[in-house]
């Protein structure tokens, strides 16, 4: 950012903001690639956590990544799996019925 300030500051052409505009842009798909990955990573721990009754640990790591769930029913979905092995039914049924919703 401080360089696109920099840059507009020294009254640069539009060609170099256009450059930036395209590197800005490109850095921006490199992280949503980047949390797809991550996404799909934690997905596959909280499942090994789940699928051997870790449930406490596995709520832990998904609300660590809680930034993560707003762009993933799979991760919704797990949590609320969770919820049910955790005897926690109320927020479960939240999940449901916001993923069924969505």
């Amino acid at each position: 950012m401080q360089r696109v300030r920099r840059i507009y500051r020294k009254g640069k052409n539009r060609t170099i903001l256009t450059e930036v505009k395209i590197l800005m842009a490109d850095k921006l798909r490199a992280n949503e690639q980047m949390n797809k990955h991550s996404v799909t990573s934690l997905l596959e721990i909280v499942k090994k956590y789940r699928h051997s009754g870790k449930y406490s640990e596995a709520e832990k790591l998904i609300n660590e990544y809680k930034y993560l769930l707003q762009n993933s029913p799979e991760l919704n979905f797990e949590l609320a799996n969770i919820y049910v092995g955790l005897d926690k039914i109320e927020k479960a049924v939240e999940i449901f019925e916001k993923l069924l919703q969505d």
